[in-house]
């Protein structure tokens, strides 16, 4: 039976040292770098070290605080478990956690998860639920 591994992806600001009181246990494991400078840059690094483990025969929990949601909202693509099975694969995902993380529904960014702060653009927004709604006015 496989050992689990936990994959921390953080807050964009943090950097390893933040998590040192987490993982001076795990420092064999832990490998990381300073904040990056994209959200996909993330993703991408944050997939390769759970394929490394997931290839391994290791099943991934993934913890991820704040920012790090974004990140692992696109990483983590058809790792679950159900996916892996249907490619022969035996390892997955087993579970997410989130700390203070913030997760993306299919499609949408972060800054469409903002709601607005002005007059002005609530007006904005339900004139463009409107439009979308209902095709715009015609006069």
């Amino acid at each position: 039976m496989s050992t689990s591994v936990i994959v921390i992806v953080s807050e964009s600001r943090y950097s390893p040292k933040h998590y040192l009181y987490v993982t001076d246990e795990l420092k064999e494991s832990f490998n990381s770098s300073s904040p990056h400078a994209s959200w996909d840059q993330v993703a991408q690094e944050v997939r390769q070290v759970v394929l490394k483990h997931l290839d391994s025969g290791r099943d991934v929990i993934p913890l991820t605080h704040s920012f790090g949601g974004i990140a692992m909202s696109e990483a983590f693509k058809g790792l679950k478990k159900q996916y892996r099975e249907k490619q022969g694969l035996k390892s997955p995902i087993l579970r997410l956690v989130h700390m203070s993380a913030m997760v993306l529904p299919q499609g949408q960014s972060y800054i469409g998860q903002m709601e607005p702060g002005t007059p002005k653009e609530e007006l904005d927004k339900q004139e463009k639920e409107m439009q979308a709604k209902y095709g715009g006015i015609n006069v």
